[in-house]
């Protein structure tokens, strides 16, 4: 199993071989390079409940 990323050159998945080990290195690897969470001002209460409260800190 080849491990591919942007920019860099392909590298031997040397990680576990079942199907949770895999899945766990592919979430790292994406976690590595996911972009950043947007940025939002707190402009009214409106804002604050939807941000706090409908999403996951």
């Amino acid at each position: 199993i080849k491990i591919f990323q942007k920019g860099e050159e392909p590298v031997d998945y040397e990680g576990g071989r079942t199907k949770a080990d895999i899945v766990a290195r592919a979430l790292d690897l994406f976690s590595e390079s996911a972009p950043p969470p947007e940025i939002l001002e707190i402009l009214s209460e409106d804002i604050v409940k939807k941000t706090c409260e409908e999403h996951q800190l």
